[in-house]
């Protein structure tokens, strides 16, 4: 282990273990630490939670028990454990390190980015620094990842393959880099006599740091009138951050109702995001758009206007809090 070879270090230990089981406390947590470094990551949770066992309140255990949980990517379990020490120890930087790459890992990097900026706020890390510029990368915000690639200075081995690692996962393209493609069919129906069908297509692609889709989608809607309508829509959308925390997005469109006399009106939207500080989001959101899910509502040509706030939080462990007013 002083070598730093801790896959052999790991196998010695655990016989070491076998053989005696009055070592000292810390003596086992150290030997637990260096089992999971050599990735014999059941052996080392099983310890953990012997030593948990014994002493309910050893959080340096549970601390060491959540991040080999994380690293076997059992991240709710390690969350259950991160969180009773953070319950203890609000302003633990491991703990909170923890808790906010078990975000990352399991796809909430919305909710993992402000425990990693607590943490940089205070101190600048390596590891956190790392997670941190994932989560960036994630989102697109190249601007950002660039920025936080400059901070990155790797001391120790582990450290360099890190960051060989990242360079090497932005040199991929990302899903928000990349044009997408996509079409659809639907349709509907139900016991009034409403027949509707739906194709759609559209196209997004990135530009001027941020997305953007094309969109077209004709409907098709009859029922058990003599009512045989149709309608075409035309639109595209943007979306841009602002800065970190802030985006905005807009879209313009075109529909064309066809009945017996066609008519063509405007719709859109305009829309704006904030990230919270400590995990949530909160928008806004303005539309204009039609009524065409029946044949029916083709033929009247209803357009509405609606306005839309939306807020949301993170809440103790896997819970959040989703409000909206229409």
């Amino acid at each position: 282990a002083s070598r730093g070879d801790f896959k052999n270090a790991a196998d010695e230990y655990i016989r070491a273990l076998s053989l005696k089981k009055n070592f000292p406390e810390k003596e086992r947590l150290r030997m637990a630490v260096s089992i999971s470094w050599g990735d014999r990551l059941g052996e080392a949770i099983a310890e953990f939670q012997a030593l948990l066992n014994e002493d309910p309140n050893n959080t340096e255990a549970r601390t060491d028990l959540a991040r080999t949980l994380s690293w076997a990517g059992r991240y709710d379990e390690s969350l259950d454990e991160i969180d009773t020490v953070l319950g203890q120890f609000p302003d633990s930087k491991d703990a909170l390190l923890i808790k906010a790459n078990d975000l990352r890992w399991k796809g909430e990097g919305d909710e993992a980015l402000p425990l990693y900026r607590s943490i940089l706020e205070k101190q600048e890390d390596f590891d956190t620094r790392l997670g941190y510029t994932y989560v960036l990368l994630e989102r697109g915000d190249e601007a950002a990842v660039r920025e936080s690639m400059a901070l990155l200075k790797p001391v120790y081995p582990y450290q360099e393959k890190e960051l060989r690692k990242l360079k090497e996962e932005i040199g991929k393209p990302r899903p928000g880099q990349q044009s997408r493609e996509d079409a659809k069919f639907t349709h509907y129906r139900d016991t009034d006599g409403n027949d509707v069908n739906r194709y759609s297509a559209s196209y997004g692609f990135p530009a001027w740091n941020g997305k953007n889709v094309f969109s077209c989608v004709h409907t098709e809607a009859h029922d058990n009138t003599t009512r045989r309508n149709s309608s075409d829509r035309f639109s595209g959308e943007t979306r841009v951050p602002m800065d970190r925390r802030i985006s905005v997005g807009a879209g313009l469109g075109v529909i064309r109702f066809k009945n017996d006399d066609s008519s063509d009106f405007l719709l859109g939207h305009v829309k704006a995001d904030a990230e919270l500080p400590h995990g949530g989001s909160a928008g806004l959101a303005l539309t204009r758009e039609p009524f065409n899910e029946t044949a029916e509502l083709i033929e009247k040509r209803i357009r509405f206007t609606a306005a839309r706030a939306y807020f949301s939080r993170s809440l103790a462990g896997r819970f959040s809090f989703y409000g909206v007013y229409p």
